[in-house]
């Protein structure tokens, strides 16, 4: 008779999932599948472990529930077990199943009581499965459902282990500060003492240290155990000069001895429960380095732009980079940082070891992996020292057994393989070595820093001088792209870096040469573009837009097809760390593509092959910069820039309607009610010609989902937020005729698509891309159509501010329709643009809040099903043949469907039937949890699917809106017409 524990996996789908790993199913693999043993490798501890699960359940690599088997648990071993799932901070869930009941957990709710579990961990007690299955059936995982719901509401990322852990040691670290303690001893003793509470929780201390927070009660007794700690592991553990160690007073243990006793080290609360260090990912650990960093050199740490770079995304990289490698490749990280990527690096080579041999790596083995393998260049001697103490307990880790005193002895890393040093300089010791010097790396991978360097005197800037190679806007970054791929990069070595995803959108002269130049020299295999996700705060306080890129440092092969990967924003990406591909989100970009242009990363990051089709067709009209030479304009530019009020302002100015940076206002025309300027210095004033009226206004910042100009017939001052255009005649026919183009639905359209902020980092236009804008001349206009355009524009600025939102809204759709005609766009290019608008970037601005998200009705379905068999239909019906469509109705399922049948041609009509089937949600649903595989770690692609069959072709994809609509129908019928159609006709 099955257990409780078995009947609720099998009743919730979970058992008969591949993606769950259990304790016998890591007892069976496969030694022969590589990605297998790999999997038992990062498991066998969670599952030798007391506390630890006894089933895994993952999507995408990503740990997502664990669950757990209990007979008659006592409230301790509940806690107990809770504190485990806490402390390893992965699995956002935790099932514990008993015979009478299921709990689930919130891993990420911080642990109170040894005693018992704090009722604000549970997310639901279920005395039978039964009682929600829906909500938490597999399929409702698989789907992303799950993390919609009110339930999933209340996993809170912010309580998890990473973040408390870094706020306690940052509290620590505080306190010893204001205890007169040096930086680099406090950071010393809180390296020690976290490497001794590991050694205490895989229980390698000697006897008369294992009460660790009794020894941390004796001044005495607590150096001691440092003592220990350096005779014992040898290594490059935080060293502490004897002149150093004679300023540690009491009162600093007693600070480290309430860390060890799960005190809120920020409050001074004792009210949580100790961590587990031997359950901790070593990984987080190296989440330490960014507020020493700051601590040690907050401005210098700064000015490098240090941050560190997060876990899952060092595994995913890895993933990819080393996939195809075996246990000897070497690996270096050129800006190690604290070493997330070396220590990851490290764990995957002693897999690999450990596979390719069919049995445990041996400590002896892993020294030389350590000693042999792993390379690191490191600015900051403290970011060094973290380098070395988290790859220590890396090698600690892998080793599952620790019997001998011999096994201790720890290598010198610092110096040997991690070298302190600027990576441009030729002269430093790390050139010498022979794997440097002899080009002998096979992966180099690392997150370089973004932040511009201040002069040029930056011995990187110089080295790309003396390279003669380009590098826009002292970007280190791109100076790291040459040094890696000229200096330490062998012929077939794989390279990956997280880069500032400006790099691909930014549209300056250098930019541009940098983009054209990397791309002739290096062959770029693939790129992950991150910008979507960044206020996830991937890097904690970074929101700068990220991309990984993935190339060989050799020349491009003609054939080369470059991966282009969009992950968007989930439900569940904070919660889960997951990154998510739908089908458009991934993109084969022939080597022949003008990659160097801006517009094509921009475009196929939000967009899809017909709209770069019609971004290039309004490029072909002259650009608002040329519109307003060929029309006379003299003055046009940003305004003022405050500053710290360097240059007296022109005494003309004072007085004047003021439109101040975050001012409200309305499109089309002004508030009479603006305040008067009075700011009397200004560090750039700009010309005071630009202020004059009559003049039209437009807002860099985005309002909604357009642009937003406005005419003013007299003066006006306004800062840099805005950008303005002085009319020199006929200012009623100028100004109406930019704000209406300027307003309209397509130049908004066209800056998303093309505009290297909006959309990625900043809503906001910059002037540089305002002058790009597509224009066509007056002279070219028709006069009836100018006149209406004219007409409609002039309505709304003579009555914008007392005419109610239904009446501005007909104007505004009238005029954006003449914006259309006036630009020659067909109903399909008109119908793309709409639904850009109001699903793509609505997708953007609102995200769970978008309409773009909101399940489709039947009658979109229908106009998603006659825009697809129009474009099919004319391919078809030249030899008598045509597609017809069935959408099918249904209420709950995650995906829906659409059947195409292609028979023989009959009288003209829509072709398009509603339908509804019994039990079709319930097969859909099913079908739904088969459509997302894992492409790497933490990386996944939520797949649309096609089934031929004879003569019908079904379409199913997820049940949202921005799926659903003639757009995307257009965008199915190419794919069709492309890898079917051709043997149908």
């Amino acid at each position: 008779m099955a257990t409780m524990y078995e009947e609720v996996l099998k009743t919730t789908g979970f058992a008969e999932s591949s993606h769950l790993i259990t304790r016998e199913s890591m007892e069976q693999i496969d030694s022969q599948n590589r990605n297998a043993v790999e999997r038992k490798y990062r498991y066998s501890m969670l599952f030798k472990h007391h506390d630890g699960p006894d089933a895994i359940y993952e999507i995408g690599g990503i740990p997502q529930i664990y669950f757990k088997g209990l007979h008659q648990p006592t409230e301790e071993e509940f806690a107990h077990i809770h504190r485990f799932a806490w402390n390893r901070g992965d699995a956002p869930l935790l099932w514990v199943i008993t015979p009478s009941e299921i709990r689930i957990y919130s891993s990420y709710s911080r642990p109170t009581s040894e005693s018992k579990t704090d009722p604000k961990h549970l997310i639901d007690v279920l005395e039978n499965i039964n009682q929600q299955l829906e909500t938490y059936h597999r399929e409702a995982f698989d789907t992303g459902e799950f993390w919609k719901t009110e339930k999933a509401k209340r996993i809170q990322p912010r309580e998890r282990v990473d973040g408390k852990l870094l706020s306690d040691i940052q509290g620590m670290t505080n306190q010893l500060h204001k205890k007169n303690l040096t930086t680099s001893v406090a950071h010393a003793l809180v390296g020690q003492t976290i490497f001794l509470a590991y050694l205490r929780d895989r229980g390698l201390l000697p006897p008369y240290l294992e009460e660790l927070t009794e020894v941390f009660k004796d001044y005495h007794r607590a150096m001691e155990a440092f003592a220990w700690l350096k005779n014992a592991f040898n290594g490059d553990l935080f060293p502490i000069s004897a002149n150093e160690e004679a300023t540690i007073q009491d009162s600093h243990i007693e600070t480290l001895r309430q860390f060890l006793l799960g005190t809120d080290m920020q409050s001074g609360q004792m009210c949580f429960w100790p961590y587990k260090f031997d359950v901790i990912p070593i990984e987080l650990i190296s989440s330490i380095y960014e507020m020493f960093a700051h601590d040690e050199e907050p401005e210098a740490a700064k000015a490098r732009s240090v941050h560190y770079t997060p876990p899952f995304l060092a595994r995913m990289m890895l993933s990819e980079a080393m996939k195809n490698l075996d246990s000897q490749a070497i690996v270096l990280d050129p800006a190690c940082g604290s070493g997330v990527f070396l220590v990851e690096a490290f764990k995957r080579l002693a897999y690999l070891r450990g596979f390719e041999n069919e049995q445990t790596v041996t400590a002896d083995e892993l020294k030389s992996l350590l000693t042999s393998q792993i390379y690191g260049i490191e600015l900051s001697r403290e970011a060094a020292k973290i380098t070395a103490f988290s790859l220590y307990l890396a090698f600690l880790e892998m080793q599952s057994e620790i019997q001998t005193s011999e096994n201790f002895q720890l290598p010198h890393l610092l110096d040997k393989t991690i070298f302190v040093g600027d990576t441009f300089d030729s002269k430093a010791q790390f050139n010498q070595v022979p794997v440097f010097k002899e080009k002998q790396f096979n992966v180099v991978i690392g997150n370089p820093p973004w932040t511009s360097w201040k002069g040029n005197q930056e011995i990187g800037i110089k080295y790309c001088q003396s390279k003669e190679l380009p590098i826009a806007d002292k970007k280190p970054y791109q100076a790291f792209i040459w040094r890696i791929g000229e200096d330490f990069a062998s012929k077939n070595a794989e390279v990956c870096l997280l880069v500032h995803a400006g790099m691909f959108f930014q549209q300056s002269p250098k930019a541009i040469e940098f983009r054209q130049e990397f791309l002739n020299r290096y062959t770029l295999r693939a790129v992950i573009n991150l910008s979507d996700l960044r206020k996830l705060a991937i890097f904690q306080k970074v929101t700068a837009p990220a991309a990984i890129l993935f190339f060989r440092a050799q020349p491009p092969e003609d054939a080369q097809n470059i991966t282009y990967c969009c992950p968007k924003w989930t439900s569940n990406s904070k919660v889960t760390k997951q990154l998510m591909l739908n089908a458009d989100d991934v993109v084969a970009f022939p080597l022949s593509t003008p990659l160097q242009s801006e517009i094509i990363w921009k475009t196929a990051f939000w967009g899809t092959p017909r709209d770069y089709a019609l971004i290039k067709k309004l490029q072909r009209f002259c650009t608002l910069d040329e519109f307003l030479q060929k029309e006379s304009f003299e003055f046009y530019g940003q305004g003022y820039k405050k500053g710290s009020g360097s240059k007296n302002v022109p005494f003309e100015l004072y007085g004047k309607p003021w439109l101040q940076p975050q001012q409200k206002i309305l499109p089309y025309h002004f508030s009479s009610n603006l305040p008067s300027f009075s700011l009397r210095q200004l560090d750039w004033p700009r010309k005071r010609e630009i202020y004059q009226g009559p003049l039209v206004v437009v807002k860099r910042g985005v309002r909604e989902k357009s642009l937003m100009a406005a005419f003013s017939p007299s003066d006006i001052v306004y800062s840099s937020q805005y950008y303005g255009i002085v009319l020199p005649s006929k200012p009623h026919l100028y100004g109406h005729y930019l704000c209406a183009v300027l307003n309209s639905k397509l130049v908004a359209y066209f800056q998303f698509l093309t505009s290297s902020s909006w959309g990625i980092e900043r809503d906001a236009i910059d002037p540089g891309e305002l002058l790009r804008t597509p224009m066509r001349l007056l002279s070219d206009v028709p006069e009836n159509l100018l006149n209406q355009v004219l007409g409609e524009s002039q309505w709304l600025y003579e009555n914008i501010d007392n005419s109610t939102d239904k009446e501005i809204a007909e104007h505004q759709s009238k005029l954006d329709q003449l914006i259309y005609h006036l630009y020659n766009l067909t109903r399909t290019e008109q119908e793309l643009v709409e639904d850009t608008l109001s699903l793509t970037v609505d997708f953007f601005q609102k995200r769970d809040r978008s309409d773009a998200l909101h399940p489709p009705s039947p009658e979109h379905l229908k106009k998603y099903a006659s825009a697809l068999i129009g474009v099919l239909n004319a391919y078809s019906r030249s030899i008598g043949k045509q597609f017809n469509a069935v959408v099918f109705e249904t209420d709950k399922s995650p995906l829906r469907m659409v059947k195409l049948t292609y028979e023989k041609a009959q009288a003209e009509g829509d072709g398009v039937q509603i339908r509804k089937i019994n039990r079709l949600d319930s097969i859909l649903r099913k079908l739904a949890g088969n459509l997302q595989s894992e492409i790497a770690d933490n990386l996944a692609v939520r797949r649309s699917l096609r089934i031929y069959q004879e003569t019908d072709i079904y379409i199913l994809q997820p049940a949202e809106r921005r799926y659903w609509n003639p757009s995307t129908g257009r965008n199915e019928a190419n794919r069709i017409l492309k890898e079917h159609l051709e043997s149908v006709l």
